[in-house]
């Protein structure tokens, strides 16, 4: 899933991870609020996101806002979905903040490049995430 107001963005990282081969299909999604809907379909239907990438500066409601609310999801979702930040915000702060959430497994800055993405796809295996 990516999670991005910007469609330039969205459209790169959904090309990216297509092409990458580590996923079969991208859930894409203009707003966090949107993305917290989508994941209450899917968990109905037992086929929630492996991966969330997700942006911090959105209208409405930004990426931090978005993690105070997964953190209320019910917890088969927060199990089997890990949140990596896809920012391009060089602030240390957002980068200690978002890392204070558990769900929390990465932080990339924009654009998404293959490289970045078979960089943290392996580091998530390697933690069992995947």
């Amino acid at each position: 899933m990516v999670v991005d107001d910007s469609m330039p963005d969205r459209f790169i990282a959904d090309k990216i991870i297509k092409r990458s081969g580590v996923a079969s299909s991208v859930s894409l999604h203009e707003s966090a609020r949107e993305a917290l809907d989508a994941l209450l379909r899917m968990r109905e239907k037992h086929e929630v996101p492996a991966v969330i990438f997700l942006d911090i500066r959105m209208p409405d409601m930004d990426g931090f806002e978005f993690l105070d609310q997964f953190s209320t999801l019910p917890e088969v979702v927060r199990e089997k979905t890990n949140v990596v930040m896809l920012s391009s915000s060089s602030y240390v702060d957002d980068k200690k903040r978002a890392e204070a959430h558990d769900c929390v497994k990465g932080f990339l800055s924009k654009p998404l490049t293959e490289k970045l993405l078979l960089g943290q796809c392996e580091l998530l295996q390697d933690k069992k995430a995947l």
